[in-house]
């Protein structure tokens, strides 16, 4: 059985709903700003893109993309890093670290949400430029904004503001060779 990091747990709480070892569990209470949680963490289901040494924790609900912790040493911990795979893609990177750890994570979309992520595949530079911005952006809703401010004060977040791009190169250098990748096809 595995045993889930205490964030993770945390994360969980907020949704209303407590994290069982063991069972099944889906919570869309952030969905409205691209993190749909379950359970059991489980490894990435699309097998052409996706590391093996994964678990995925959250999706966005749309296209496929997923986020997961990487298992460090075949561990789960509190230092997993987060990746996202974004299968649809192909052609393009598909997978990006995108937090040291879940709180890491978490702090990169407190002021945009996590559907604009997968942008990190199609428009990169857009998507540096916007989540430079230490402000919400314009589209995110009052709700929206409840959402990420309730995340926020659980887990103390910052935006990553300005080092947003030094940030992920400095993931990238220290994890992405971590990855244990399917062959190319």
């Amino acid at each position: 059985m595995i045993s889930y990091p205490a964030s993770l747990g945390r994360l969980w709480a907020l949704t209303g709903q407590p994290l069982a070892e063991g069972g099944a569990a889906y919570s869309s209470h952030f969905d409205e700003i691209g993190l749909l949680l379950s359970l059991p963490l489980k490894p990435n289901e699309d097998g052409r893109c996706s590391p093996t040494n994964v678990l995925r924790f959250a999706e966005t609900g749309g296209d496929g993309v997923q986020f997961s912790l990487l298992l460090l040493d075949g561990t789960l911990s509190e230092d997993s890093p987060v990746v996202m795979t974004i299968p649809m893609a192909m052609g393009n990177r598909t997978n990006f670290v995108i937090g040291e750890n879940l709180g890491d994570f978490l702090a990169l979309g407190c002021r945009r949400g996590y559907f604009i992520l997968e942008q990190l595949a199609y428009r990169p530079d857009w998507l540096l430029s916007e989540l430079a911005a230490e402000e919400y952006g314009r589209d995110v809703s009052d709700h929206q904004k409840q959402l990420l401010d309730s995340l926020s004060a659980a887990f103390g977040l910052n935006s990553w503001g300005e080092r947003v791009a030094s940030r992920l190169k400095w993931l990238e250098d220290e994890y992405f060779d971590l990855l244990a990748l399917p062959p190319a096809s």
